[in-house]
C-alpha cells in the first residue's frame, strides 16, 4: 500500500500539517508499504523504525520506481483521491485507486450519526441517554428554537469532526448578531446545523472498527482520549486494553465492555458496512448528570484511520505491555525544534525487550521549521 493523504484538504494550516505529520500513517502500515511525506523518517533508533519506506514526489520525478501498490489515504474524500490520481497520471501508472461512493457524502454527515445514535440507544441497558441532535435548514428556525429552550447547547456543522466546526452558546435568549452569523454562514456552506445539549463530559473515548462493504463490522479497540472544553483533541492515553476498560466501566459499571462494542458494532453493520470499506471510529463520552452517569454513545462517526486507531497500533507495536503512553499532537506557532531537543534531553528513550518502556519520542521528523509534533510520552514523561 501507499499511505498518505494525511487531513488532505486546501488550507494552509492543514497543509503544514501534512507536511510535518505526514510520517504518521508508517506507524499503523504493514511491512513493504510505502508512506507519501516530505519530511523522511524521524530520528530514532533502528531497531524501532517502522519497515515502511517513505518516499516524496521530488524522488519520484526524479525517477523512482514502485511496486504495483494500492492508494491508502488517511481519510477518503475526492480530494484526497484527485491527489493520488495526479500521482498515478504522471509517476505511478500502476497505482490501484480507491473508488469514491456519492453515498459516502451521506454516510459521512452528522445526520447518519444521529440515526446511529438512535439504534445505539435502543441496544443499550443504560437508563440515562442523551436526545438526539436537532436538525435545521433554517436560520430563523434555529434561532426561534434557541430562543425558546433554556441551558447551554452545542451547534455543530454537518460536516466536521475532531471538535471542528462547534459553536457553544446559551439558550433562553436570541442568538448574538456573531452567533447567528454563524448559523447563517453554516447552513448556506453546508445546508444544515445540528443542535444538541451541551452535556457535563467527564471522560472521552472511542471504539474502533473495521467495516468491509459487505456488512461485516470487525471490532478493533476501545481508545480513550482527551479533549479540551470545546471538545478538540489534545491527546490520547496509551495502555493495554483491559485497563483503558476500566476507564469508562468506573461510571458506568464492569459489564460495559460486553455489551457496547456488540452495539455500536450491529448499528454500523446495518448502517454503514454495506457501502463503506475501510476502518471507522465512533466518538462517545461519558457524562455528568445531578443524579447518574450517562452515555452518550455516538457523538460521531469517522470514517478513516483515526488518532484512536494509531494509538492503537502504536501501543501494540512499539510500547512494552506494562508501559503507560500519552501519545499528543501539538502546535508550535513559532517553531517545535526547542521544545523537542529539551525533551530529548530531559526524558531519553529506554527499550525493554525490543519496546518503549519510558521517554519521549517524536514519530515524524522535526527541524527548525517544524510547527506540528506528534509524539510518546512514556510512563511518567509528562507529554506537556
Amino acid at each position: 500500500m501507499l499511505h498518505g493523504s494525511f487531513f488532505y484538504t486546501p488550507t494552509k494550516q492543514v497543509q503544514i500539517m501534512t507536511a510535518n505529520l505526514g510520517f504518521l500513517p508508517a506507524w499503523y502500515g504493514s511491512e513493504g508499504d510505502y508512506v507519501l511525506c516530505s519530511s523522511g523518517h524521524p530520528d530514532i533508533p533502528d531497531a524501532l523504525r517502522p519497515p515502511i519506506t517513505a518516499v516524496d514526489v521530488a524522488s519520484l520525478k526524479a525517477g523512482m520506481r514502485l511496486p504495483p501498490l494500492q492508494a491508502a489515504p488517511w481519510g477518503l474524500s475526492p480530494a484526497s483521491i484527485r491527489m493520488f490520481k495526479e500521482l498515478r497520471e504522471k509517476y505511478l501508472a500502476e497505482l490501484e485507486l480507491p473508488q469514491w461512493n456519492e453515498r459516502y457524502a451521506e454516510l459521512l454527515g452528522r445526520q447518519t450519526a444521529a440515526i446511529c445514535l438512535e439504534e445505539i440507544r435502543c441496544q443499550l441497558p443504560f437508563p440515562v441517554m442523551p436526545t438526539a441532535p436537532t436538525f435545521y435548514s433554517d436560520p430563523e428556525a434555529a434561532a426561534r428554537f434557541l430562543e425558546k429552550k433554556p441551558g447551554r447547547f452545542v451547534l455543530k456543522a454537518p460536516y466536521s469532526s475532531s471538535g471542528r466546526g462547534l459553536m457553544w452558546m446559551q439558550g433562553g435568549r436570541c442568538p448574538t448578531p456573531t452567533e447567528m452569523q454563524w448559523i447563517n454562514g453554516t447552513i448556506s456552506r453546508q445546508g444544515s446545523i445540528s443542535i444538541e445539549p451541551a452535556l457535563d463530559r467527564a471522560l472521552d473515548f472511542a471504539l474502533e472498527f473495521y467495516a468491509d462493504a459487505n456488512g461485516n463490522v470487525n471490532y478493533e479497540g476501545l481508545s480513550v482520549f482527551y479533549a479540551n472544553d470545546k471538545g478538540v483533541y489534545k491527546y490520547n492515553r496509551l495502555q493495554a486494553q483491559n485497563l483503558l476498560w476500566r476507564l469508562p466501566e468506573a461510571y458506568l459499571g464492569a459489564n460495559l465492555r460486553n455489551v457496547l462494542p456488540e452495539a455500536v458494532a450491529a448499528a454500523l453493520s446495518r448502517i454503514y458496512a454495506h457501502h463503506y470499506v475501510g476502518y471507522l471510529g465512533v466518538d462517545m463520552f461519558v457524562y455528568r448528570t445531578p443524579s447518574a452517569w450517562g452515555l452518550h454513545p455516538c457523538v460521531e462517526v469517522n470514517l478513516r484511520y483515526t488518532m484512536g486507531l494509531l494509538a492503537l497500533r502504536l501501543f501494540e507495536g512499539w510500547v512494552d505491555e506494562g508501559a503507560q503512553a500519552t501519545f499528543f499532537v501539538e502546535f508550535h506557532r513559532d517553531g517545535a525544534l526547542d521544545k523537542h531537543l529539551r525533551m530529548q534531553a530531559k526524558y531519553p528513550l529506554q527499550i525493554s525487550r525490543g519496546k518503549l518502556s519510558s521517554g519521549y519520542i517524536s514519530l515524524c521528523p522535526v527541524d527548525k521549521n517544524t510547527q506540528y509534533v506528534a509524539g510518546l510520552a512514556l510512563s511518567s514523561s509528562p507529554c506537556l
